[in-house]
């Protein structure tokens, strides 16, 4: 299947770059070196793979920044979720590993520029996304890693690439808008509902490196997961990190 050029939401310009390239990588070296502003969104003609990533240019202080990728999140699932069949069980662990049927299909990343401005927002952002569509050539027989999987192997059938890019632009928008006239509720509430372990009692969280137990009590203001252990309840930080 060949890539075309995705339909992008007005305010979105769209940067191709070959799949041996990283979308999140070139679109964090333009945003410093000033080739990128807010709304250049980088993506990759990757038919098996979906690899985009979008700058910003946020007018809020760190810590909500970093709530864009609760956001990317909820913005992703409702794209794919639009264009698979409803069998297909979307899902996420803590903070933006995607699954489909259980099995790891990609995520999402952050980064944040780390001077401010007068006003103490980044100068620049950067939120990106995978998500494995097909198997890559000489990738093996589906099922040999049953921890990851593809939206074709789930019976997704042949989903274009720019096809969901564009899907993921036009809902990431309208998250965005909500967040910014709503807050972090409505988004929190769709992130929660679609938490792989939400429901399980005591969980397996990973963090940082570490595994930590305990059990979800939610999300508080700031999108950092709160997660009741054997002493404390204690607030899980989202920080910088690449797509998965």
């Amino acid at each position: 299947m060949t890539s075309s050029t995705p339909d992008l939401p007005p305010l979105m310009s769209g940067h191709k770059v070959a799949s041996s390239q990283v979308p999140f990588a070139e679109a964090c070296r333009g945003a410093q070196a000033g080739r990128f502003g807010a709304g250049d969104l980088v993506w990759s003609d990757d038919p098996a793979r979906l690899d985009v990533a979008l700058v910003l240019e946020p007018e809020v202080a760190p810590s909500r920044a970093r709530e864009m990728l609760l956001v990317a999140m909820v913005a992703a699932g409702d794209a794919i979720g639009a264009l698979v069949p409803p069998e297909v069980a979307l899902t996420w662990d803590w903070p933006a590993s995607l699954f489909a049927n259980d099995g790891g299909i990609g995520g999402a990343g952050l980064r944040l520029c780390e001077s401010l401005d007068a006003d103490g927002a980044p100068d620049w952002m950067v939120i990106g996304l995978t998500v494995a569509l097909r198997p890559a050539p000489r990738a093996g027989e589906p099922g040999l890693d049953p921890d990851r999987t593809t939206l074709y192997d789930e019976g997704c059938g042949e989903i274009a690439t720019s096809d969901l890019i564009a899907a993921f632009a036009r809902h990431l928008m309208t998250w965005i808008d909500t967040w910014q006239q709503d807050g972090l509720a409505r988004v929190g509430e769709a992130w929660l509902f679609r938490m792989r372990t939400r429901d399980q009692g005591e969980v397996t969280v990973a963090h940082e490196g570490a595994a930590l137990r305990g059990r979800v009590r939610g999300l508080d203001e700031h999108g950092r997961l709160l997660l009741e252990c054997a002493d404390d309840t204690i607030a899980l930080e989202i920080h910088d990190a690449d797509p998965a």
